[in-house]
């Protein structure tokens, strides 16, 4: 009979957390973004990308895939696997169609970059990385905060830069290939705050 009875309470405690774990997911406001072939992104400039099995690879010269909507307080993250050579990067809050850092944010894939300043974790113009993460060629994740004028990235979950800063409150949000190299990213999912 205990044993019957402790069948039944496993059972029910299982179902119990199935359930919670559904709602949890569906009440989530967590989407991912670069995954499939959609009208929720679009490239922009030279470069070639190529989605296979999910991952989004950058090749060629410049050139971004953006998002289609703007986004302005968020929790970004995506794993990115660059090569040795590449300068790219993580842009968000950018008006359409301009992709700089004086007028939006962008969170550099440089590990090379030949102003160390500016390298894979720097807030280009605004913060140099607080820590020296060696990337290439291996898949690293970034985790990007943006609510309100208060920005966190934490890269392979150091934080790296950490900035109060009014330069743009929404916008667009690029993934960046700027010259020669090879980038790739994949499960790049945002969550809306």
């Amino acid at each position: 009979m205990k044993q019957i009875n402790f069948l039944f309470l496993l059972v029910a405690t299982i179902s119990l957390i199935a359930c919670g774990t559904k709602n949890t997911l569906q009440s989530d406001n967590t989407n991912q973004i670069f995954h499939k072939q959609s009208s929720k992104w679009t490239t922009t400039g030279d470069a070639d990308w190529k989605l296979d099995n999910e991952v989004l690879t950058g090749t060629g010269v410049i050139g971004y895939a953006v998002t289609t909507n703007q986004y302005s307080n968020f929790i970004l993250e995506a794993e990115f696997k660059p090569d040795a050579i590449v300068n790219s990067g993580i842009f968000i809050r950018c008006p359409e169609g301009v992709f700089n850092p004086t007028q939006c944010y962008e969170i550099n894939i440089a590990d090379n970059h030949e102003n160390q300043d500016f390298r894979t974790g720097a807030i280009v113009t605004k913060e140099k990385p607080r820590a020296i993460i060696n990337t290439a060629d291996k898949w690293n994740k970034y985790k990007i905060s943006a609510i309100g004028d208060h920005i966190q990235v934490w890269l392979n979950s150091t934080l790296v830069g950490e900035i109060t800063d009014d330069t743009a409150a929404e916008g667009f949000i690029g993934l960046q290939l700027n010259g020669d190299g090879v980038i790739q990213f994949r499960n790049v999912m945002i969550k809306e705050k």
